[in-house]
């Protein structure tokens, strides 16, 4: 029947997208939408409102974007796995929460439509914290303040009531324009913080819940985003519109063509019997209840302020809630700590030998700066390409190959400004080279050389290799003695030496920063090793000996017992103090 009324609406709508009827499940196998919700009323107060549902499924589920996003997912999963995995689409988000809408009692509804980037990608870095909204408190009336008849009558005031309107008004004059240097403030901090158009605006594909009025007393129809927990009104301008609705029962389409607006129209329903839920009972447990968050933990970044959440006896501490207040915007960024993502460190450059001041890495890029260097460089662009995997005496590691390296140099008072390198591109793939030098005072253009480096061979064949065709380049004194083929020979020798050094300077950085890595892994574990109490009394050997092994066993034991036998003598006397 499914498939049926799919090959219609394709058949009388040929413009329209196609809609999610049928997605497979888990398993592969193509499965209703209709029969992927699963009525579920579970045993926990917290989910007898909508609220408490919408909370719980933003908080125990992580987000999977939709790749691309302006497709449906190829995949709507169960209810029962997106609960056991903690993972899902927003899809599959909602699908969740109208199981629990409905078992709570509620005439609640998947809805599948487009919606705004930012709730597509549940970024809400542009929107105030819950928690730093302003509370409003209710005015405390007055009391009347009673005169009485034969009351002692205050002293005249002899202050001037002219200065004092004079004093008032140069006061509100000077409030008033402290309020407009304020708005105008906001108006331009919120210039600066609109979001660049989106290019997909009105084609992002997004999944929510929608309550209808009637149930539960419900007053009015109104959305949920089981993204953030949070509800809309169904006019709120973040939904851009609504393919289809669907929810244990029945499926509904929108056929109109909102080209000029939608009208209030609807076509005699045709009822039929849904098949029940192949889905298996939903079940959460205490445990997972507790829990609540994905690995214990989630963290929201609002503006200015970051939200982090924690499952309750997970810190030591006990904290379950922390709020960072940022006080602007000019120095917050977000840090992402994860590989092949973009990372900026600082260094002291007068403790280092070589100099490196700051060191930014993209996913494909490294860009280093320089301080104070005897050879005047001051600059260094890598470009990678595609990593290759390296095998190097039993041990592995991604080595990612080298694209192209640009230098610049600052200029050096002891040469000629012709003479002098301002610049040197290092091309790997195409195996050129090219060289920029300093612009003289009197000149417009500067010289350059471009290189290609011959093939690889023997030592005795390079020079026969090399020919004068390989070298193009400008002179910019006419006048002058040109390169003879030596003299180029000798600058690409000299040259290829240099991009050999280069090369192993990048690959030191990378060793620099790998290294670092893994010291602050090491750390880490020790940290949580129960035993370096004990292996630093041996000097924390790299390898033990049988009899060392055993002796660090002993200690370790008799350590425990003691500590055992500590505590029973604790209790004990304590025992003794209360009887």
């Amino acid at each position: 029947m499914a498939e049926n009324f799919r090959q219609q609406y394709a058949l009388l709508y040929p413009d329209n997208k196609p809609l999610l009827l049928c997605p497979v499940n888990e398993c592969g196998v193509q499965k209703f939408v209709s029969t992927t919700l699963r009525s579920t009323l579970l045993p926990y107060p917290e989910l007898y409102g909508w609220e408490g549902c919408a909370s719980f499924v933003s908080d125990y589920l992580s987000l999977e974007l939709l790749d691309p996003p302006f497709e449906f997912p190829k995949q709507l999963s169960s209810p029962t796995w997106v609960l056991q995995t903690q993972r899902g689409t927003c899809f599959d988000f909602s699908s969740v929460l109208c199981s629990l809408l409905l078992g709570a009692g509620y005439n609640a509804y998947c809805v599948s439509g487009y919606a705004t980037k930012e709730m597509c990608l549940l970024d809400q870095s542009r929107q105030e914290c819950p928690l730093l909204e302003p509370q409003i408190q209710g005015k405390t009336k007055g009391q009347k303040k009673t005169t009485r008849k034969y009351s002692v009558k205050p002293t005249r005031d002899l202050h001037s009531t002219f200065e004092k309107r004079q004093e008032e008004k140069r006061h509100s004059e000077a409030k008033a324009a402290a309020l407009k240097e304020q708005l105008e403030a906001e108006r331009i901090q919120k210039e600066k913080e609109r979001p660049p158009p989106d290019p997909l605006l009105g084609l992002r594909v997004h999944s929510w819940a929608l309550v209808l009025s009637g149930n539960r007393e419900v007053p009015e129809n109104f959305f949920i985003d089981p993204l953030t927990g949070k509800s809309y009104s169904t006019t709120n301008e973040n939904f851009l519109g609504i393919e289809s609705v669907w929810n244990h029962k029945n499926y509904w389409v929108n056929k109109q063509d909102c080209t000029f607006g939608c009208k209030e129209e609807m076509d005699e329903l045709k009822m039929f019997e849904m098949p029940p839920s192949w889905v298996k009972e939903i079940d959460i447990s205490p445990q997972d209840m507790e829990m609540r968050y994905p690995g214990g933990m989630k963290v929201i970044q609002y503006r200015k302020a970051k939200l982090e959440k924690f499952a309750p006896y997970l810190l030591k501490d006990g904290l379950v809630t922390k709020l960072t207040i940022y006080k602007d915007l000019d120095y917050h960024r977000y840090a992402t700590l994860v590989p092949e993502a973009e990372r900026q460190m600082d260094f002291y450059s007068h403790t280092r030998t070589d100099g490196l001041a700051r060191r930014i890495e993209k996913p494909f890029e490294m860009t280093e700066t320089f301080e104070d260097r005897t050879d005047f460089l001051f600059y260094r662009h890598v470009v990678y390409g595609k990593q290759i995997k390296v095998i190097r005496a039993g041990e592995a590691f991604q080595q990612r190959p080298l694209r192209t390296v640009e230098e610049r140099f600052h200029r050096d008072p002891s040469k000629p400004a012709g003479k002098d390198v301002a610049e040197r591109i290092f091309m790997m793939p195409d195996r050129q080279i090219r060289v920029t030098y300093h612009l003289e005072d009197d000149r417009i253009i500067p010289a350059w050389l471009n290189f290609i480096k011959p093939k690889e061979a023997a030592d005795s064949q390079k020079a026969e290799a090399f020919t004068p065709q390989m070298v193009s380049g400008f002179q910019v004194d006419r006048s002058a003695k040109p390169y003879n083929n030596l003299q180029l020979y000798e600058m690409l020798v000299e040259l290829m030496k240099d991009e050999e050094n280069v090369e192993l300077q990048i690959r030191d950085s990378e060793k620099e920063e790998r290294m670092a890595k893994e010291k602050q892994q090491r750390q880490k574990e020790k940290e949580l090793d129960l035993l370096s109490p004990f292996q630093a009394r041996l000097g924390h050997p790299e390898a033990l000996t049988l009899q060392e092994a055993l002796q660090l066993k002993t200690d370790c034991l008799t350590e425990f017992k003691q500590q055992l036998n500590n505590k029973t003598s604790l209790i004990q006397s304590r025992i003794a103090k209360a009887s």
